[in-house]
């Protein structure tokens, strides 16, 4: 293989291997996915003429390969615990002052239909179009979603900010 492709392997396979473990559940399951996919990389490297949307294509090959293994059974999605917590932490600090298992437990009660397109735009950065690449979903749903759960997590995160304030003790 050439340079160029094992730089993509170590530039992606972090995040691709933590968005298998967040499909599959479980370490073994994951690794196979992400060997899977990458696998399939290099059979059709290629083949891929844009190697600028490489990540992109990774993680829609990944969830097609979950989907093909599982039949098409229900999407059942939680992100890795350890990722959420790192990066919920660093921006409920900056935002608010309730504490990241609030807003961890919060994501994680969402439903699968929306807590993925929140956690692939806001934790993994990616577009409404990579999303909906990689979701195989249209880019109207992917807007849709992302503005429900946001919705719906304001409302969750507000509600509990208000009571924590009330039940707070007074320091005066």
């Amino acid at each position: 293989m050439d340079i160029d492709f094992e730089t993509h392997v170590n530039a992606h396979y972090k995040k691709l291997y933590y968005f298998a473990l967040s499909l599959a559940k479980n370490e073994a399951d994951a690794a196979d996915y992400t060997q899977q996919t990458y696998l399939k990389l290099a059979k059709n490297w290629k083949k891929i003429r844009d190697k600028n949307k490489i990540k992109s294509w990774l993680f829609s090959t990944l969830y097609r390969e979950f989907l093909d293994r599982n039949k098409r059974n229900k999407f059942n999605a939680d992100i890795s615990f350890e990722i959420a917590t790192e990066t919920i932490a660093d921006e409920t600090q900056q935002s608010n002052n309730l504490d990241h298992a609030t807003t961890l437990e919060a994501l994680m009660a969402l439903n699968d239909s929306l807590r993925l397109p929140l956690t692939l735009f806001y934790l993994e950065d990616y577009s409404y179009r990579q999303i909906s690449e990689i979701l195989l979903i249209p880019i109207g749903t992917v807007m849709s979603r992302l503005h429900r759960g946001k919705e719906i997590l304001y409302d969750k995160l507000s509600h509990r900010s208000t009571f924590l304030k009330q039940t707070a003790p007074s320091l005066s």
